[in-house]
């Protein structure tokens, strides 16, 4: 389970939210005419609710907020510098949580 968690699930986890929600949608939408930066906005918005959503779906609770902000974090991360890098962060934050 732990090798899923720190190698698996990091990999398709950033493939499906930042690489195809983030930047395919950010894609799409601009295909629809809409402005670049608002398109990369509302992409990025939506990885990372969707990311916070498929941790914790009950957007009340504080569990949520705990899954969005990583969501965010990496989100930032695939936007200032790559997708590998969203992976190796991810895989670390997963790797921390047997710390705590």
């Amino acid at each position: 389970m732990g090798l899923v968690r720190v190698g698996a699930a990091p990999l398709v986890e950033e493939f499906a939210y930042r690489f195809i929600l983030q930047e395919g949608g950010a894609l799409a939408l601009r295909a629809f005419g809409l402005n670049p930066t608002i398109a990369k906005v509302i992409s990025f918005s939506l990885s990372a609710f969707m990311f916070g959503m498929a941790h914790h779906p009950d957007i009340r609770g504080e569990r949520f907020a705990k899954s969005l902000i990583p969501g965010i974090v990496l989100g930032i991360i695939q936007e200032k510098g790559s997708f590998f890098e969203a992976v190796a962060a991810h895989s670390l934050y997963n790797q921390s949580q047997y710390l705590i």
